[in-house]
This record gives C-alpha cells, sequence and structure tokens, in this order.
C-alpha cells in the first residue's frame, strides 16, 4: 500500500550529552528522509529539550535517519544518531510513539 504521508512529531530528549563549556548544549534535530531534510527548532541551555514540533513527510522512503545535534555559532556538533523504519512502526492510519537511543561517540543514557 503507498503511503500518502507521514506525521512526525519530535516529542522531546533527555539526559542529551553536554557539549558546550557552560555543561549544557543547544539540541536540535534534523532528519533525512528520501532525499528531503527538515529540522526542529534549537532549544538553548538544556539537556533535556521539549520541541512538540510536527512535521507533514510526503513521496516515497522507506526509513527516516534522525540527527541530534548541538547547534554552535560556528558549526554544529553531532550528538548522536538514530533510524526509525516505516515497517518496523505497524499499522498505517494509527498513532505510534518510538522512543530510541542515540548511536555514536558522544551518545549516552
Amino acid at each position: 500500500a503507498k503511503v500518502e504521508f507521514v506525521l512526525v512529531t519530535i516529542a522531546n530528549g533527555e539526559n542529551l550529552p553536554a557539549l558546550d563549556s557552560n555543561g549544557l548544549s543547544d539540541p536540535y534535530v534534523k532528519f533525512m528522509y528520501g532525499k528531503v531534510e527538515k529540522s526542529s527548532s534549537v532549544i538553548k541551555k538544556t539537556l533535556n529539550p521539549v520541541w512538540d514540533e510536527t512535521f507533514k513527510l510526503t513521496g516515497n522512503f522507506d526509513a527516516i535517519n534522525f540527527v541530534a545535534l548541538d547547534k554552535d555559532k560556528l558549526k554544529s556538533t553531532k550528538m548522536g544518531t538514530f533510524q526509525v523504519k516505516l515497517d518496523e512502526i505497524g499499522q498505517m492510519n494509527e498513532e505510534w510513539t518510538v522512543t530510541r537511543e542515540l548511536q555514536g561517540p558522544k551518545a549516552r543514557g
């Protein structure tokens, strides 16, 4: 069955790595699907951000790749990544909550 669209809500992060000198981070989430890339807003000075931002994804894709980043003036530092495959989340036309641990060298807990 062809999927017309997927609604993705970037809800929150917990216990993110502290990558700034103040012991905090300025986290945001970038995600890629097909050839499209989107980003959440940046939440300043926190390790437990709440975004609660919803995006409508259209097109033909099998998975969504997420990257959590710390925003800095010059460049962003990657905190970690994870992937959600559409065939892992069950029935369409239903709401699913997916919680993932960040993977990568700076990821933790």
